[in-house]
């Protein structure tokens, strides 16, 4: 049996902290340019492909990484298997240590596929990634 006297302390304490909300402002970070970025975009059925803004590292990359082009020569196919081969020879074409990343997601696609590509990104060792949904 619970003493009468530790349900009136919880009760107090709920009280007293449960109704302090802080009120702290927003901060927006204001993202530079994407030009350089490594674009991963994810249809609605849940298809990923690359896109690159970057017309001089654009033709590069497709001689190096040999993707199924979807649209012209800008955006290729890509399965999650073969994300971080691509990570590999974008870094390579731009000498970057560093990997701007951006995902675009349709915004009619299921949360499933945008959640496996987090999760492969993380386990690729990439945490900072800019998440976008497109109309």
């Amino acid at each position: 049996m619970i003493p009468k006297v530790l349900i009136a302390v919880t009760s107090i304490f709920c009280i007293s902290s449960c109704g302090k909300v802080k009120n702290e402002p927003v901060k927006v970070i204001q993202t530079g340019s994407f030009s350089n970025a490594l674009v991963i975009q994810v249809n609605k059925i849940g298809k990923y492909s690359v896109y690159i803004p970057n017309d001089t590292v654009r033709p590069k990359f497709a001689k190096l990484v040999g993707l199924k082009a979807v649209c012209g020569d800008s955006i290729w196919e890509i399965k999650l298997s073969e994300i971080s081969n691509a990570f590999d020879a974008y870094k390579d074409i731009t000498k970057s240590k560093d990997l701007q990343l951006k995902i675009e997601a349709d915004r009619n696609a299921e949360y499933l596929p945008i959640k496996n590509l987090m999760r492969c990104l993380q386990d690729a060792g990439y945490t900072q990634y800019n998440l976008t949904t497109k109309p």
